[in-house]
């Protein structure tokens, strides 16, 4: 079991690190099993390894990668560093078809955000309510 109170008197005395530390804590130790998902960047990182500190010794964390098809390969050599620092599995999980074969076949979906989209060298502009209430996609 982890001592939270030696982790946080060992921590920068910085009101966001205790609440942040106390927080995840507090999160972990109502379940039995978590899943996380990581992406192999420093965001990810830092909450592996806030979740690695603050997990109590009966929450299981189940770590998941989403393979976009987009990813770097220094990335994903990055992801079995990880498992070696953490002691930890990673799973890797891929879609049944990557971004770039579903952007072909289906269009580009528009986000929530206004503004032009770039769709295999074509420019469409799209209006953020239009989307948002309808649903677009761009072909």
């Amino acid at each position: 079991m982890i001592d939270l109170n030696a982790l946080i008197d060992s921590a920068p005395q910085r009101y966001n690190i205790v609440i942040t530390l106390l927080k995840a804590n507090s999160v972990l130790s109502r379940h039995r099993k978590c899943a996380v998902s990581v992406s192999g960047g420093s965001d990810s990182d830092i909450i592996m390894d806030l979740m690695e500190l603050v997990k109590p010794d009966y929450c299981e964390i189940k770590y998941v990668f989403f393979d976009t098809g987009l990813e770097y390969e220094a990335t994903k050599r990055h992801l079995g560093e990880v498992e070696q620092r953490y002691g930890v599995s990673i799973d890797r999980r891929k879609p049944r078809k990557t971004i770039p074969v579903a952007c072909r076949e289906h269009g580009i979906q528009a986000s929530h955000t206004a503004g032009t989209r770039k769709t295999y060298g074509k420019c469409q502009n799209i209006s953020a309510r239009s989307v948002w209430n309808t649903g677009l996609k761009i072909r």
